[in-house]
């Protein structure tokens, strides 16, 4: 018994189905290597590889009976550029603490820097401080001091 050939129009359909199959095979081995190579994060830091945004709130505090000058500037990294516009500056006499709140990515540092002068020939002790720690002092007259702290998540 002799073979007849498939005529033309009929073996088009196989075709159409073979190279579907091909795309669908493609498309799924595309899919299966981006979920398996694509990186993922686990929690977030100090233990964690996670990105996420974070704040923190500086207590700025400066002391002095006389008249004093207060300047402040946040940055969202040590020396980078003070991407959230966080700057103060307020004059008076005696006690005065302001809050700055930083926000960044939990990738970088938070840091304020503050410059307090005083604004009198005394020789009384003007404070400057961020909350508890950095502290820093003078009496000499019409002196100044810089402080600065940081965070990190």
């Amino acid at each position: 018994m002799a073979q007849h050939p498939l005529p033309s129009s009929s073996k088009r359909p196989i075709v159409i189905v073979a190279v579907i199959a091909i795309i669908l095979v493609g498309a799924i081995s595309v899919v299966a290597y981006y979920t398996v190579k694509t990186p993922s994060c686990s929690g977030y830091p100090p233990g964690g590889n996670c990105v996420a945004p974070y704040s923190y709130t500086f207590t700025i505090a400066v002391n002095y009976t006389g008249r004093w000058s207060l300047n402040y500037t946040g940055q969202t990294n040590v020396g980078e550029a003070n991407a959230y516009n966080v700057t103060g500056t307020h004059t008076g006499t005696g006690a005065f603490t302001v809050p700055a709140t930083l926000s960044g990515l939990n990738t970088r540092m938070l840091t304020i820097c503050a410059h307090a002068q005083k604004l009198d020939a005394s020789d009384s002790t003007l404070f400057l401080s961020i909350g508890p720690l950095y502290p820093k002092n003078t009496s000499t007259p019409y002196g100044n001091v810089s402080t600065c702290g940081s965070v990190a998540p």
